[in-house]
């Protein structure tokens, strides 16, 4: 029974990669006959699985949409990089989502236990500095299996032989001794050690075309920052973050929807007004962004946020035709 079950799920996970399989092509994968093929896909069509199979060339079997989701097949690269999704969707979540919990937490319970280290290894190593979203930039996602073998050797404090291409664009070979993971500016990073030239750097992801975990344990070296998230944001052009708090004339509930957590935090300041404490990097950026809730701001600090609303005052007076003059502080 268990022999026949475990084929009913690689032929699910099958017919899950690609449309139109033979009965041939299906039971040379799974080292069955096309009979028992044929009899797996009676009895998956029974479980409710809407398995269809057209004739002729190109045709074969295949999984049609149906009314109703059944079971889906996912293998263990799979399920840590929907964790991986998980975790980046709760994070821009001014509130908990139970169903992101929800779908978290049954992936989690039936994950195999070799997978937990990588998930801790993932959690532990690697950062999260967003501040895309504010930049108005796009979201890179690296192969997970890459982003997996790296936070491995984190952890496991283990030299890696990596391929990745310099700035220039030429591919180079290097073994280096990965220190930490961090996401920013819309992409992944790593901090490395490059043992050949005995330097840390910072290298986006989407430059690495291949890395193997070594059996050589990293030398215990000092780290390259005592802050790293600082480092990061040094070597990837990240401008420094700073604190803006205002006061905003619209109830909690409806601030609530155009603040992500990556941006700040929102609180109530009485009946019918919230004040938003926001994490940004540019004056400008905040006050434009501000404008678009179209409602009553006040600025609470910094001083040089009413100097940049003071700015766009100024263009929208010249763009109307009734040009008034800007504060001294801005003139």
């Amino acid at each position: 029974m268990w022999e026949t079950s475990g084929r009913l799920l690689r032929l699910l996970a099958l017919l899950q990669q690609r449309h139109g399989w033979s009965a041939d092509q299906l039971g040379r994968q799974l080292g069955v006959t096309a009979r028992t093929v044929r009899r797996d896909i009676a009895q998956l069509r029974e479980g409710g699985y809407p398995i269809e199979s057209t004739f002729g060339t190109g045709g074969g079997y295949y999984l049609d949409p149906g009314t109703a989701l059944p079971p889906i097949v996912i293998d263990a690269d799979e399920a840590v990089a929907v964790q991986l999704a998980l975790r980046a969707a709760k994070m821009h979540r001014e509130y908990r989502d139970e169903l992101l919990d929800t779908v978290s937490e049954k992936i989690s319970a039936v994950m195999p236990g070799k997978l937990d280290s990588t998930m801790e290894a993932l959690y532990r190593h690697a950062d999260f500095l967003d501040i895309s979203h504010l930049a108005g930039m796009a979201i890179d996602a690296p192969p997970p299996l890459l982003l997996i073998r790296l936070a491995r050797a984190c952890r496991e404090r283990r030299r890696v032989d990596a391929e990745f291409s310099d700035p220039v664009g030429r591919v180079i070979s290097r073994r280096i001794e990965p220190l930490r993971l961090a996401y920013s500016r819309g992409a992944w990073h790593a901090v490395v050690f490059l043992l050949e030239s005995a330097e840390w750097k910072v290298i986006p992801l989407e430059r690495f075309r291949r890395v193997a975990i070594t059996s050589v344990v990293s030398v215990p070296r000092r780290e390259p920052a005592m802050d790293l998230d600082r480092f990061v944001r040094e070597h990837t052009g990240a401008p420094a973050l700073r604190q803006y708090v205002v006061r905003i004339e619209r109830d909690l509930s409806r601030v609530r929807r155009w603040v992500l957590p990556a941006w700040g935090r929102v609180e109530r300041a009485g009946e019918g007004s919230s004040v938003i404490r926001i994490t940004a990097p540019d004056s400008d950026a905040v006050a434009r962004w501000l404008l678009l809730l179209d409602a009553d701001v006040e600025v609470l600090e910094p001083e040089d946020l009413k100097l940049a609303f003071a700015e766009l005052a100024a263009r929208a007076s010249r763009a109307s035709g009734r040009e008034t003059e800007l504060p001294s502080e801005v003139a």
